[in-house]
């Protein structure tokens, strides 16, 4: 039970972060340096977000150290993440989601958040 509290809670904190500099980067950063910079002034503060809110939440709520313990946390926040994006998004078929998120993303910035999921 506690390994799905820390999932609940990662999800929790990295969702609100990511809202909040969302909200920060469209409102203020686009309009005055552009969407590209804007995202990649973004990508850093977001992957430090992550890895803490992940090494905060393991400490917290003391999961154990266990590799498969820290991976159902994953899985689990990861799971919170589809399900929230498919209520939002309803019944829209998944290649219409993908074509309309990618719609204005250049191959450089695929990339560049790619690479910062993988990091």
């Amino acid at each position: 039970m506690q390994v799905v509290k820390a999932g609940a809670l990662y999800f929790a904190l990295v969702f609100g972060a990511g809202f909040v500099l969302g909200t920060v980067r469209t409102l203020w950063v686009v309009p005055r340096l552009g969407t590209r910079t804007a995202e990649l002034m973004e990508m850093p503060i977001m992957l430090a977000v992550t890895i803490l809110a992940a090494r905060w939440t393991v400490l917290h709520l003391k999961v154990p150290s266990m590799r498969s313990a820290r991976l159902e946390m994953g899985c689990i926040t990861l799971t919170n993440i589809i399900h929230w994006i498919r209520f939002v998004f309803g019944k829209i078929p998944v290649g219409k989601i993908a074509s309309n998120a990618t719609a204005g993303t250049t191959t450089e910035m695929a990339g560049c958040g790619l690479a910062a999921t993988a990091a």
